[in-house]
């Protein structure tokens, strides 16, 4: 009995360990709702799902810190825009984003890039930064499951992958644009891109192990 204890505790284990190791890995997971915080459901629940992978997260600070790096305000409605169209989109689109096991690679392959973007410390042309609001808001729209298919559930869903996204916004571009002239700011900036790098290619690295 005891070993039949132990067997399906190790199962049970690796199936864990499993399913916390894929959004790292670029690995399929269910997109089922679900809730990040128990007791927590609802809109609540919904905002946090960008903030509970590792991909996501990165995908919000290297999105944050390039637009924070921008120059000047030109391209900012084109921007918020693209964010809105790109969100929606993305929960519109999870039904394919899940039968397409390629399209999971796409959030460490834009994390990627931004990171470059970020650890240059140089600003986007404003057409390029579009471009990538409007990709980055389309993959964390997928990571936003809507509690059902419904026409209302889903909007809900875009809503709240559009304020996480600017949440990240004011938390980082925000500053990153207000004190980017100081050094420190700058060189805090590049590191974080960096180390962007350096985990999204750890994760890349697993496919072609």
């Amino acid at each position: 009995m005891r070993a039949g204890n132990r067997s399906l505790t190790g199962r049970s284990a690796c199936c864990a360990l499993a399913i916390a190791l894929a959004p790292a890995t670029g690995l399929p997971v269910p997109a089922d709702a679900h809730e990040i915080i128990p007791g927590v459901t609802g809109f609540p629940s919904l905002l946090l799902h960008p903030f509970a992978a590792v991909e996501t997260v990165l995908l919000m600070i290297g999105l944050a810190l390039v637009v924070g790096a921008a120059e000047s305000w030109r391209g900012t409605v084109s921007g918020l825009m693209a964010l809105a169209a790109g969100a929606t989109a993305g929960v519109m689109l999870q039904p394919v984003s899940i039968l397409v096991p390629d399209l999971w690679r796409m959030p460490l392959v834009l994390a990627f890039i931004l990171g470059v973007a970020a650890a240059s410390g140089r600003a986007l042309p404003p057409l390029a930064r579009t471009v990538l609001i409007l990709l980055v808001s389309l993959a964390l729209g997928t990571a936003v499951p809507p509690e059902s298919s419904s026409f209302d559930r889903r909007a809900e869903a875009a809503a709240a992958a559009v304020l996480a996204i600017l949440l990240g916004m004011l938390v980082i571009a925000v500053p990153r644009a207000a004190f980017g002239r100081l050094y420190p700011v700058r060189l805090a900036g590049q590191v974080l891109g960096a180390w962007i790098i350096a985990i999204s290619l750890l994760g890349m690295a697993v496919w072609f192990r």
